[in-house]
């Protein structure tokens, strides 16, 4: 079974160096032409994604927030060169989110066309980029040495205070439910408890109680002959004084190239309805990454949005 690279990133925030390798890829001759286009001219508010090492940090747009919906940015070459003019002028500034609060602001330190003739990135044979900017970030948190963070134009509300796990009961729940989703998959306790293991409680709003997020990602050979590259992604929810049941599930025990590696980033109410959407990291096993967003929705979390999974336009990703 091939080892997967880029599960040694997966288990710490991605680096700017990571995204950027992340978003290279073949490119055709000409873009697509543009479907939805986004009216820039009606000032939509803008999901950014803030990622990078703490002194070389970057922000790329995300989607459009309109009318309680999360939206592609559908835009020409033109259309970009003036999103970058309108959003990502130095000095700009946007207010940051880490765990569903706010932490600080984003500042615009320099656009992406900023410098004439030298766009802050360039990827091989690619004409048309998603604009990024870098950013100097002012905070009440420390951040650490790298950040993955999100940041907006609106008004996102605070989440609503609620109850919390405690750090054992939340670590006991959590690995019951990879035992659980393992199963499925036919993974035995033990194959489940060789996994990197990571567990957070958040109070989303979604039910009564805090939403339980767990992940299980194979971080390396451990030497033995069933070793192989395994992941359990899973998020629960309880309701009405039931025991916690998965309400999310994604999972594989023998990695191929379309699997996809889930990391949980964010939770932040996007829609303004009162319950917190999930964030999540999908990086595939055989390249590209993106962000997508989960909505609680009868009585389970579902897939309301999927960002790019790369940064180049010429594929027609307009």
């Amino acid at each position: 079974m091939k080892r997967i690279a880029i599960v040694a990133t997966i288990l710490t925030v991605a680096t700017g160096c990571d995204k950027l390798k992340a978003a290279a890829g073949s490119a055709s001759a000409s873009p697509a032409p543009v479907v939805d286009a986004l009216d820039l001219s009606q000032h939509p508010d803008i999901l950014f994604q803030v990622f990078g090492e703490r002194g070389d940090t970057r922000i790329i747009p995300l989607a459009a927030l309109r009318d309680g919906a999360i939206k592609p940015i559908n835009l020409s070459p033109d259309g970009w060169h003036q999103f970058a003019n309108q959003y990502e002028k130095s000095g700009t500034s946007y207010k940051l989110y880490d765990n569903g609060r706010e932490v600080g602001a984003a500042t615009v330190k320099q656009g992406m066309w900023e410098k004439p003739n030298a766009p802050l990135y360039k990827l091989p044979n690619c004409k048309v980029l998603i604009p990024l900017a870098t950013v100097t970030l002012n905070t009440r948190v420390d951040l650490g040495y790298t950040v993955d963070l999100l940041a907006s134009s609106a008004r996102i509300a605070p989440p609503a205070a609620g109850p919390v796990l405690a750090a054992a009961e939340l670590k006991r729940i959590a690995r019951e439910l990879g035992y659980r989703v393992g199963e499925g998959e036919g993974m035995s306790r033990k194959a489940v408890d060789r996994l990197e293991f990571r567990s957070f409680a958040v109070y989303t709003g979604a039910t009564s109680a805090p939403t339980v997020i767990a992940s299980f990602i194979d971080g390396g050979s451990d030497g033995t002959d069933d070793a192989q590259s395994r992941h359990i992604f899973v998020i629960a929810d309880r309701k009405d004084g039931s025991e916690y049941a998965p309400t999310f599930s994604h999972a594989f025990a023998a990695a191929t190239d379309n699997d996809e590696y889930r990391v949980y980033l964010n939770h932040l109410d996007l829609t303004g309805d009162g319950v917190q959407e999930i964030l999540v990291e999908a990086r595939q096993v055989g390249g590209g990454a993106s962000v997508t967003v989960l909505s609680y929705q009868n009585e389970g979390w579902v897939e309301v949005f999927r960002s790019r999974s790369g940064w180049c336009l010429d594929s027609g990703e307009n």
